[in-house]
């Protein structure tokens, strides 16, 4: 058997097969010109030993080998690519995943809204909000006549503990915002500022004996969710956050109070609800907390203003089942059995409201009394007492000196 010849020599001299030194100069350069990589040519050529024996080829042996090579390095990368993407893919998995849950059970979200209508409602109010002249320091006229509407009691359903219902989000949900505003309750009513047929729904409201709150718009801790135009953000400054209560306020003809749309931020920044409380102080409304977030600043900031105020007690809808929300109401009239009133939010689901429009006349036959939702609050005007009234009227200063 012929001696296999030493890489080296194959670089410094002919070999029997005819080829300069110059091509395997070549090879070598085209894999790297440290020792190493000669190293593991040097190991291919060895390995080729048994081909000299035969006469086969050099070039062809290298060209196999270097083919060989070439496929394992593809497949390297083709592994690592795979992983990139599968890691990626998951990735986007989890973030949809997550996001869709945070959407369903996030209870400042409602169950959310379609982008498309967000846009299509702010394209369409956008006219009237560059019409609107508001300075910081001075109430629009048309919000002056409405800001301290004469108390109005309505008719409570029932003697027993008293339980209220609050529907939020009215004004983006077409034919499901008449349905809800037809409730026989009473019920309160809560609209989005920049809802559609706003003028004709409250109206409808009202003359079914039912309560009407503006849904005021303001920030979640969540950039996934789009609270609408003109919300009330943290890092606003103070004349920018009158400007845009102004705004939403001025988008209803009449309203008895205000409560949260989302706000899980918001709710926590006294720079944002100093502002509002102080223009609800001075209108002498009420300020219902949805409780996005538990730690809220609404009952410091109300007791600070005067303002009255109540809080969420159960969300009736953050599952959108029929088995879901029975049990939210069933627990609804075990708290209100247990502490003598309770207050619940839905929202105008088609769910929601076939439970509703079946559990009202029911609950009312088991003794309990349905109430709009300002009657449960202490600092209410029919429950006023002498604390009561020393906090409203340091309040009343408090909000003069705010709006100066």
């Amino acid at each position: 058997m012929q001696k296999p010849p030493d890489p080296l020599t194959l670089l410094t001299k002919n070999n029997r097969y005819g080829r300069e030194p110059g091509y395997f100069k070549m090879l070598l350069r085209n894999r790297g010109d440290t020792v190493g990589e000669w190293r593991r040519w040097s190991g291919m050529v060895r390995g080729c030993a048994v081909l000299f024996e035969s006469d086969a080829p050099l070039e062809s042996s290298i060209r196999a080998h270097k083919t060989r090579l070439y496929r394992k390095r593809q497949q390297r990368r083709l592994g690592r690519l795979r992983a990139v993407a599968l890691t990626a893919w998951a990735a986007m998995l989890g973030f949809a995943v997550g996001g869709l849950s945070a959407y369903v059970h996030n209870p400042a979200t409602g169950g959310g809204r379609p982008a498309m209508e967000l846009a299509r409602n702010l394209d369409r109010i956008a006219p009237a909000s560059g019409q609107v002249a508001v300075r910081v320091d001075e109430e629009p006229a048309s919000l002056k006549v409405a800001a301290a509407p004469a108390p109005r009691v309505l008719a409570a359903s029932g003697t027993g503990p008293a339980i209220a219902i609050v529907i939020d989000d009215i004004g983006v949900h077409g034919r499901y915002d008449r349905r809800a505003v037809a409730l026989k309750g009473p019920v309160s009513l809560s609209f989005l500022p920049y809802g559609e047929d706003l003028p004709t729904l409250t109206r409808q409201g009202r003359a079914g004996g039912n309560e009407i709150l503006l849904h005021m718009p303001m920030e979640p801790i969540s950039r996934a969710f789009d609270p609408g135009p003109n919300a009330l953000l943290a890092n606003l400054g103070q004349a920018e956050l009158r400007r845009r209560i102004a705004w939403n306020m001025g988008r209803l003809d009449y309203f008895d109070g205000v409560n949260n749309h989302m706000g899980s931020l918001s709710t926590m920044r006294a720079n944002v609800m100093a502002p509002l409380m102080a223009t609800l102080a001075r209108r002498g409304m009420f300020f219902l907390d949805s409780r996005t977030t538990s730690h809220s600043l609404g009952r410091q900031m109300a007791a600070r203003y005067g303002v009255a105020y109540a809080t969420r007690d159960i969300f009736l809808d953050n599952r959108r089942s029929s088995r879901k929300i029975a049990a939210q109401l069933a627990a609804l009239e075990k708290l209100a059995r247990r502490h003598g009133s309770a207050i619940a939010i839905g929202h105008p689901y088609a769910v929601t409201l076939r439970a509703l429009e079946g559990w009202i006349p029911e609950v009312r036959r088991r003794g309990f009394a349905l109430v709009p939702v300002s009657a449960l609050m202490p600092g209410d005007s029919r429950l006023v007492t002498a604390s009561d009234s020393a906090a409203a009227a340091s309040g009343q200063a408090a909000a003069a000196t705010l709006l100066r």
